[in-house]
């Protein structure tokens, strides 16, 4: 029996928060072969675990400060391994712990294998700083650690290109909502056609460019909403100033039952994301069988090959002119929707990528990765 630290420090948000949810309140239902360790962003969040095996873990709050991330990697790490006399380390932070021991690396920072200037030129100075420092540090140490894990073939490829690595695998990651009929749907005054952009705002998420969309939709009168979920001031500050609220709708952070009701309500999704490990939102597309239109780059296309419509992610009439020349094309639709809904049944399900995890933690353990 080995004692295993699950690092979910990080994941407080989003896909990262989905997948650490999942992977503890799965565990608690296995008869397990080791002890685990799980580092959660508020384990307040997380219930008493059934399972004796599982200890959730808490952290002081100062680690809490992004600026101070040396010091979380370089004393309070090492301290806790210590503590706990961890055998193996399963990561889903941002950055490699330095450590000698045993490591499986989750790989969910995209930021380190693009460095192309559009992804890099839209991040704030002290914000660049930052992250060129996880940068240097996931390049100094990726190379010791016995397995990184990719979510994509092609984030493995981007792995394995620029940092010449070969102990690499691929597992992809479920849902982690369920499509199912929706009650209450979204309530409009017109019967525009309804698009959603289900992303937080972050700049390589590139909601920038949905201002232009949106200041083209009204000057070409067309009849088109777009729905987007963020909390960001300066933002919705600016589309306001711009008289943009009737084509971008913001409904704020959504919950699992809203946003099964979007996803059921939209007629598709729009994601004109510059940077993407995985792409959750295009797989939620799938499942709810909606046409997905969505940037020119080679993240996307890995997740949706051809049966989605691709833009140019900085061309607000290139984006509006691959929407209305398709999404009235019921053949096309028909196509897209159904392939997409295959290929999304192909997925593994949550007990089966635990399973793979696990598979992973044993082989790490029996020197097979080494």
């Amino acid at each position: 029996m080995a004692n295993i630290l699950i690092n979910g420090y990080k994941a407080n948000t989003g896909g990262g928060k989905m997948i650490l949810d999942n992977f503890a309140n799965h565990l608690d239902h296995l008869i397990l072969d080791h002890v685990y360790y799980i580092l959660t962003p508020a384990s307040n969040n997380y219930p008493k675990n059934q399972n004796k095996n599982i200890i959730i873990v808490d952290l002081p709050e100062w680690c809490k400060k992004n600026y101070l991330f040396p010091l979380l990697y370089y004393y309070q790490f090492p301290k806790l391994l210590r503590t706990f006399k961890i055998d193996l380390i399963f990561n889903f932070g941002d950055i490699i712990i330095p450590s000698k021991i045993k490591q499986i690396y989750f790989f969910d920072w995209a930021y380190a294998v693009y460095n192309d200037d559009y992804i890099w030129s839209k991040i704030p100075f002290f914000n660049k700083i930052t992250r060129k420092a996880k940068v240097f540090l996931i390049r100094k140490y990726i190379g010791k650690v016995c397995l990184v894990l990719a979510q994509t073939k092609s984030i493995e490829n981007r792995l394995v290109d620029f940092f010449k690595i070969k102990n690499t695998t691929v597992i992809p990651t479920p849902l982690g909502i369920s499509p199912e009929k929706c009650l209450n749907g979204i309530q409009i005054e017109n019967n525009s056609l309804k698009l959603f952009y289900p992303a937080s705002y972050s700049p390589h998420k590139n909601h920038q460019i949905l201002l232009e969309v949106a200041k083209k939709i009204i000057s070409r009168k067309l009849n088109i909403t777009i729905f987007i979920t963020i909390n960001n001031n300066d933002f919705l500050a600016t589309i306001e100033k711009n008289n943009l609220s009737s084509v971008l709708v913001n409904l704020g952070t959504l919950d699992k039952r809203q946003m099964n009701c979007l996803y059921n309500d939209c007629d598709g999704v729009i994601f004109p994301t510059l940077l993407e490990t995985y792409g959750l939102p295009f797989y939620e597309a799938m499942a709810y069988e909606k046409p997905i239109f969505t940037s020119n780059l080679d993240f996307a296309k890995d997740a949706c090959e051809d049966f989605a419509i691709y833009f140019n992610p900085f061309d607000a009439e290139d984006i509006i002119n691959k929407i209305t020349n398709n999404i009235y094309s019921k053949d096309q639709i028909l196509f897209m929707t159904n392939t997409g809904l295959i290929k999304f049944k192909k997925l593994p399900s949550w007990p089966e990528v635990i399973t793979e995890y696990n598979q992973c933690i044993n082989l790490v353990l029996s020197n097979n990765y080494n």
